[in-house]
């Protein structure tokens, strides 16, 4: 909080508001080497704010005029639900939950919750060089994959070992339900974690970019409040 007063404005804020050449040009002087640099990119972005002046909608009404751009949106809401159906957000938010259906210990369920925190920026990093590596579409198809088995693997734990006095499951089963949750983790985040992002950024035109990519995201929020919503109530009745 103490750096953020110190911190410019970005030199396309500028520009884009009363022309302030001469600050855009200062922003960047601190992060371009050379005068021949600041100049390159204050032309860069004055033409890039013309093309959007001219190109880009600001309706939303052109995202359902164009068959094409609203057969994307349909996909794009799509991927974007699907990325809440996956369970991921709802088992961050319940995870204590959840844990306590297996583990006794406060202390080995805030372990495991700092380790699955841990553990899914490293697995996110995964999309770095997996992304552009095999494609979009392999990777959301073998995370679905990977997310299905990793499920129905625990699920198969659950209902087949012996549920100890109190509720909880026995030391070996929960540490064995950690690993094939946190393996599950492995496959959401480079896949339908990260992925799901970047194939709704890339696949619209610039001109309805801005608001169908800002629709489409907003769609997780209203799954992930749906879903969040009942599971309370599925985990009590079918645990």
């Amino acid at each position: 909080m103490t750096l953020l007063p110190f911190i410019p404005e970005s030199p396309r804020w500028y520009i884009q508001h009363g022309g302030q050449i001469d600050k855009a040009r200062a922003s960047l002087r601190r992060v371009r080497e050379t005068e021949q640099d600041v100049e390159d990119e204050v032309l860069i972005i004055r033409e890039a704010l013309e093309f959007e002046k001219e190109a880009i909608s600001s309706s939303y009404t052109a995202l359902w005029k164009d068959r094409s751009v609203r057969k994307r949106l349909l996909l794009a809401f799509v991927l974007n639900v699907g990325q809440q159906l996956t369970g991921q957000g709802t088992l961050n938010t319940y995870s204590t939950a959840i844990y306590k259906k297996v583990f006794t210990s406060s202390s080995q369920i805030a372990l495991i919750n700092a380790l699955n925190a841990t553990f899914g920026i490293l697995f996110t990093l995964n999309a770095v060089w997996t992304v552009d590596r095999f494609g979009r579409k392999a990777l959301l198809v073998v995370g679905a994959l990977g997310m299905a088995v990793c499920m129905l693997i625990v699920t198969e734990v659950g209902l087949q070992t012996p549920t100890l006095h109190g509720g909880s499951k026995s030391h070996s089963v929960g540490i064995a339900i950690v690993f094939l949750l946190f393996f599950f983790s492995f496959f959401y985040k480079p896949s339908w974690g990260a992925t799901t992002w970047i194939w709704t950024a890339e696949v619209f035109s610039m001109n309805v970019r801005a608001q169908a990519v800002g629709m489409s995201s907003q769609m997780q929020n209203v799954a992930n409040s749906i879903f969040q919503q009942f599971f309370p109530t599925f985990l009590k009745n079918c645990g």
